[in-house]
């Protein structure tokens, strides 16, 4: 949502400011060093210096790749091709369609005649198209193994594209996820039998299961007569087929459902180190686990539940008795718990001593990201959310209100400062000690917040840049603007179209 807009562009470029006009009838913003210009409806490049490094000979162009250094271009035939920060064409433009590079290969995955291969970063095709489409195939490599589809059926391939496993499957277990599949064991599937095929001899194994999921810390749930248990790595059944539904181990344990739907954990020995008595349980989180009664057999959240959080010896530590509970992730530095008890929220420590001073009508973190060209820009989440009167606080790990005035808009530490929306539509920005390092006198912006130092602010409404110390960057006198990319920001002004440096210069204007 937060691109680059290419609207702001429109710039004439000048080898001196005042002097020559640029051809040029776009400038977008920079990435990676740099620009796209668009000139009589081709396009092309600029660096950081202005200097057009790439002419503008293509019908499109793409920005050059953070990973591979390359671009993607078309020819007037809509073909992609790509080319390298030199201009010169890797590969020549002949495929319907290219996607994402892989990181770690620093793969393309290609479409040409309809069908699909790799291609390296220095364009040759080293996976040639023969095969069909798969779905998210640019994370499919995994240990120097391809998971591939021909003719309908899965199979895998290595990177020099000799088969190792035959084209016969109708899917993987655990292959199409960001983490390939748990080393050493795949399990495949064709009809209703299921296989297990070790990777590094590549032995396949008939199972006689129903059905065998993908092993996870060396054992698999599996499902026999209607029944389910697990087996290990050697195939053998581990714990019995006993059980309505079980999940997969984590962290040693495994969550399990009884026929009578009733849920408890299990260990690896098949011994039950959470007693089934519960309508709802999760893995466990920093020592705790959510519980749930008073829903008999359903699983999952409900509204009318009572929940409670026990620890790894089943003790009841927060007791069974709240509604919609909420524990952060273990990542992050923060170890509170959000409670509700007739309708307001309040945050207790792992103890379940209560720690919150007020109560609130809703509480949460806020994991909100922008995108703007290619910079991530996260909240931090070390900071908690409290909404009452309408109104939202921070609660920091103390579980304090960092900001003593109430805010309109959700509030979100971005480099060590937070926006407050206050009740005159004005904004300002407090440091995580609540402390009010920029004033309430701006008007209110959704762009707001702070990239590398800068915060674009809106005040009588013109749009300006400030730093973190509140000083004025670029004044408050343009329609839009942009912020700093490779030393630039592009802002519009009576409407002409401007090129900014950090010390609000303009190197490119138009006319």
């Amino acid at each position: 949502m937060y691109k680059c807009i290419s609207v702001f562009a429109f710039l004439i470029a000048m080898q001196t400011y005042g002097q020559n006009k640029s051809p040029y009838e776009r400038l977008y913003g920079f990435q990676n060093g740099f620009a796209r210009v668009e000139k009589e409806g081709l396009f092309g490049f600029v660096d950081t210096n202005l200097k057009e490094v790439i002419p503008c000979s293509y019908p499109w162009l793409n920005n050059f790749n953070s990973v591979s250094g390359l671009a993607s271009f078309t020819d007037n035939n809509r073909l992609f091709g790509y080319l390298n920060k030199n201009g010169k064409v890797v590969a020549e433009p002949k495929y319907e369609w290219v996607y994402f590079f892989d990181e770690h290969t620093q793969w393309v995955y290609v479409k040409r005649g309809g069908k699909y291969g790799f291609m390296d970063k220095n364009g040759k095709e080293v996976i040639p198209c023969i095969y069909d489409k798969t779905n998210r195939s640019a994370e499919t490599i995994h240990r120097g193994m391809i998971r591939m589809k021909k003719n309908g059926k899965y199979g895998v391939i290595n990177k020099s594209g000799e088969v190792l496993i035959k084209f016969e499957y109708d899917s993987f277990q655990g292959f199409n996820n960001t983490k390939g599949f748990p080393y050493p064991f795949l399990v495949a599937i064709k009809g209703d039998r299921y296989f297990v095929i070790d990777i590094r001899t590549f032995e396949r194994t008939e199972t006689n299961f129903d059905y065998v999921g993908e092993f996870h810390q060396g054992i698999a749930t599996i499902l026999q007569n209607d029944k389910w248990g697990y087996i290990d790595t050697s195939l053998s059944i581990l714990i019995a087929c006993q059980y309505k539904v079980c999940r997969a181990f984590n962290n040693g344990l495994a969550i399990v459902t009884g026929f009578y739907g009733k849920q408890g954990m299990i260990n690896s020995l098949g011994e039950t180190v959470i007693n089934l008595k519960y309508d709802g349980i999760s893995n466990f989180n920093g020592g705790l686990a959510s519980v749930r009664l008073n829903n008999t057999g359903v699983v999952g959240y409900r509204a009318d539940a009572s929940y409670g959080f026990i620890n790894k010896k089943g003790k009841e530590v927060i007791k069974v008795a709240y509604k919609s509970p909420s524990m952060t992730n273990d990542e992050f530095t923060y170890k509170h718990i959000s409670l509700c008890m007739d309708s307001t929220y309040f945050l207790v420590n792992k103890k379940g001593r209560r720690k919150s001073k007020y109560e609130y009508s809703s509480i949460g973190f806020v994991d909100r990201f922008r995108w703007y060209t290619d910079i991530k820009i996260g909240s931090d989440n070390n900071y908690c959310q409290g909404k009452r009167n309408n109104l939202f606080y921070a609660l920091n790990k103390k579980a304090k209100e960092v900001n003593k005035m109430g805010s309109q808009e959700m509030i979100f530490f971005n480099e060590e400062l937070a926006m407050i929306h206050d009740s005159n539509n004005c904004v300002g920005f407090i440091n995580p000690k609540g402390k009010v390092v920029i004033p309430f006198i701006y008007d209110y912006y959704w762009y707001y917040h702070f990239l590398k130092g800068y915060s674009i602010l809106k005040f009588d409404g013109k749009l300006g840049m400030i730093d973190s110390l509140g000083n004025i960057v670029i004044p408050f006198e343009y329609q839009k603007l942009q912020h700093f990319s490779n030393g630039y920001a592009l802002g519009k002004k009576e409407n002409k179209y401007v090129l900014l440096n950090v010390k609000n210069e303009v190197v490119f204007h138009a006319e």
